[in-house]
């Protein structure tokens, strides 16, 4: 695992392509193998960084596992999954983009490309607009649910 995480998404494109066709299941597994490493590598994080001390008391009072990731692990990693998603959903966009670039005969990514060979900058940037918009617009929704999720922490404790 630690070595596909390491190694640059693209090269392994031409593979998922022959692997998966060109449509939409080597388009998602793109996307997927773009933006699972940032959310798992930062969940991992924020579960090894939770209180010791907190785990103990919790345990102390007799809590069993669930009752532990319930009241413990998950407020205390709550930061770092938020951070994950946020960095999954610019991997993920980035995948999409790159995916329809060399993997699709239709989609957005596949109009910019086709638009920058003919030299139709005007769709290049409607294109590159729309990618902003979707990716500004999944951005605003995981800083909702950290709101939502986050309610309980100080407010200079919340990020972005």
């Amino acid at each position: 695992m630690t070595s596909f995480n390491a190694s640059p998404r693209i090269v392994w494109l031409p593979l998922m392509i022959l692997w998966f066709g060109i449509g939409i299941w080597s388009k998602i597994v793109i996307v997927f193998a773009g933006a699972v490493f940032p959310l798992l590598i930062n969940t991992y994080a924020g579960v090894k960084n939770v209180n010791r001390v907190l785990v103990n008391v919790v345990r102390s009072f007799g809590a069993n596992e669930w009752q532990l990731m319930k009241v413990v692990v998950l407020p205390n990693s709550l930061p770092y999954i938020i951070a994950g998603l946020r960095l999954a959903i610019g991997r993920a966009i980035l995948g999409v983009v790159v995916g329809e670039f060399f993997g699709s005969s239709q989609g957005l990514g596949y109009m910019i490309a086709s638009a920058a060979t003919n030299y139709k900058v005007d769709v290049v940037f409607v294109g590159v607009a729309i990618f902003m918009t979707l990716s500004v617009i999944l951005t605003l929704a995981v800083k909702q649910l950290e709101a939502r999720l986050a309610s309980w922490r100080p407010e200079t404790a919340k990020t972005f």
